[in-house]
């Protein structure tokens, strides 16, 4: 059974266990045992919060129509109460907040359909997520075979694990802790490491990981192992011959590859980030079944104020609490009836269309976003020639654009097989135009409106005059005779 991978927190946490558990053990607590133990959380409930802050300098002009957009992207905050049943089912609900503006949301996956409601969604939203889970692997060349995957990965982690170097910044206390309403008696890890450290931990870690042959090897075949999986068979001659290549490629190639990376981290770019000014820290609460229980992890980076554009530095700091590890949890199922699939034909206009007007998000998307602001600039040809491809052109005096235009300016376009038109509906406004071959009448919302020329088929594609598109669209029309061009704009 193939299954999407899952990329987020989980992830980050596992990155940041794997950096800190170098040591394998301290006072007692085994991190390489509880990096082991988080790949087989199977079920859970959490709550998480995730905040980003971009430290702008205030003394920067910024100009007045991006300001607003500038402070809500500066302040971002997640927070999200999951549910997670097994592989296949979870569901979520949380709050995305956006400097002032915050939009409440809802998740629900039962492994072949993702459905959400977004703040002053009418209808759910529905998303095939298999076929995401396709897409994933495809584009990032990953097996997708969730069992063969994890199998493989959790022999690694060991292997890997024992080759990393320690942070300068590691201890860890016995104590009690507080989750959900619970008093919980364990372990907390507390580490950091500075940006400064990182060229000597990561060389430190590669040199170690290819001198040790035997568990490059073992690492190395694991890899190949996983890759069958989806790749097809190699018979095991041919795998250990494999093997063995990669092993002397890595080997010889050791000294260059220090070297070079080496140099490219010392470059003075590299430095005014890699310093003393970026910290990662994290605080993980370990209990005593060896399972991450709570998580702090902060992201500090100052950024060189002469090389980022009024952009000083970044904050991102995630915090997680989880209960119920393991055990039986029921999931907040969303109703698929009535919901809008996002299909290949999606776009902003349906997105909002399904948005109630008074809600935030409508008016963060229309007024701050503007999302539905069209602005086209068109070169017009002196006539109708099937070369220009989907080009206005001029008749006579009147400008003709393709049909399909109309989808630019947030309308679909149909054909009406039985009474042989075309059909154009905006989309946020519900109006309706039909269009026939060779007439110059449109029938708008059931009323006929003259065009100034009839609709004609130039090299397949149908063509109305610019003036009525662009009226009936509540666009703005302008000729620009330097360039023969229109510019064509709704707001």
């Amino acid at each position: 059974m193939k299954r999407k991978k899952k990329f987020g927190l989980g992830l980050l946490l596992s990155l940041i266990v794997a950096i800190m558990a170098g040591c394998q053990a301290v006072n007692g607590v085994d991190l390489n045992n509880v990096l082991l133990k988080s790949t087989d959380v199977h079920s859970y409930e959490s709550t998480e919060s995730v905040h980003l802050q971009l430290l702008m300098d205030d003394s920067l002009a910024v100009p007045e129509e991006a300001a607003k957009l500038v402070d809500m992207l500066k302040d971002i905050t997640v927070t999200l109460d999951q549910k997670v049943a097994d592989a296949t089912q979870s569901s979520a609900s949380g709050t995305l907040t956006l400097g002032k503006v915050s939009i409440p949301f809802e998740l629900y996956t039962n492994g072949t359909q993702v459905l959400a409601n977004v703040g002053g969604t009418k209808h759910p939203l529905l998303l095939s997520s298999g076929a995401v889970g396709e897409d994933i692997g495809s584009e990032l060349s990953i097996p997708v075979d969730a069992s063969i995957i994890t199998e493989q990965y959790k022999k690694m982690i060991p292997l890997v694990v024992k080759q990393m170097p320690n942070p300068k910044k590691l201890n860890v206390s016995m104590q009690s802790s507080t989750i959900h309403g619970e008093s919980v008696f364990g372990a907390k890890v507390h580490a950091e490491i500075k940006g400064s450290e990182l060229t000597d931990w990561l060389t430190t870690f590669i040199t170690n990981l290819v001198s040790d042959e035997e568990s490059f090897k073992s690492i190395m075949k694991l890899v190949l192992t996983a890759q069958m999986a989806e790749e097809g068979t190699l018979s095991d001659e041919e795998l250990a011959t494999a093997i063995d290549e990669a092993y002397t490629e890595a080997k010889g190639e050791l000294p260059d590859l220090i070297s070079q990376l080496k140099e490219e981290l010392s470059a003075e770019e590299v430095q005014s980030v890699l310093n003393d000014d970026l910290s990662l820290s994290a605080d993980l609460f370990v209990d005593s079944h060896g399972d991450i229980r709570k998580s702090n992890i902060t992201v500090n980076m100052k950024l060189p104020a002469d090389k980022t554009e009024g952009l000083n530095g970044i904050i991102l700091e995630v915090n997680s609490e989880k209960w119920n590890v393991n055990q039986t949890v029921k999931v907040d199922p969303i109703d698929a009836a009535g919901a809008l699939e996002i299909g290949p034909s999606f776009n902003q206009y349906y997105f909002l269309k399904n948005l109630e007007p008074t809600s935030p998000l409508y008016s963060l998307l229309t007024n701050d976003l503007k999302a539905t602001d069209v602005n086209l600039h068109l070169l017009v040809m002196p006539n109708a020639q099937v070369n220009y491809q989907r080009l206005p052109y001029l008749k006579k005096t009147t400008t003709m654009v393709p049909v399909r235009l109309a989808e630019d300016l947030g309308g679909e376009v149909t054909w009406d097989a039985v009474n042989k038109q075309i059909v154009i509906t905006d989309i946020l406004s519900g109006k309706v135009i039909a269009l026939k071959e060779g007439s110059n009448t449109a029938v708008v919302d059931g009323k006929p409106v003259q065009m100034a020329a009839p609709v004609e088929t130039v090299g397949g594609r149908s063509f109305v005059p610019a003036k009525f598109l662009a009226t009936e669209f509540g666009c703005k029309l302008i000729w620009h005779s330097e360039d023969q061009s229109i510019e064509i704009s709704r707001p």
